[in-house]
């Protein structure tokens, strides 16, 4: 499956998929030092987001929370890349910062219906592909 969307920064990405339905917070919800979900309610809590691609709807909170996409990158813990319903400001800038690249607003699926845990996700300047793993 492929889908195009608007792509900031753009870049290339490839990973395994993690799909969180629930919108985060990047603040205080990710441990800038593993990259573990740290919401005791979230979708894949205390699982790492290390290598990933993170898919997830949109992020609520603090603007503090760009560091932590920044940290998470530094660290060596973050996502390869980003896949959102509609970015926010937050994971916009933290991803720029990382110079990791998130899409959005992918017009042929909905990501959070479409893309499965598990699957094979490329990014590339905002052309999204999915494969399962054993294609």
């Amino acid at each position: 499956m492929q889908g195009k969307g608007k792509c900031n920064p753009e870049g290339k990405a490839e990973g395994v998929a993690m799909v969180i339905p629930e919108p985060i917070v990047i603040l205080g919800g990710i441990d800038p030092r593993d990259g573990k979900l740290l919401d005791k309610e979230q979708t894949h809590s205390g699982e790492s987001v290390a290598g990933k691609v993170l898919i997830f709807p949109e992020a609520h909170g603090s603007t503090v929370g760009s560091y932590v996409l920044y940290s998470l990158k530094v660290n060596g813990c973050g996502p390869v890349g980003i896949i959102n319903r509609e970015s926010d400001a937050i994971t916009v800038v933290g991803a720029v910062l990382a110079k990791v690249p998130v899409v959005d607003r992918i017009e042929e699926f909905d990501p959070i219906d479409a893309i499965k845990d598990g699957d094979i996700v490329t990014i590339e300047d905002g052309k999204v592909t999915i494969r399962k793993p054993s294609e």
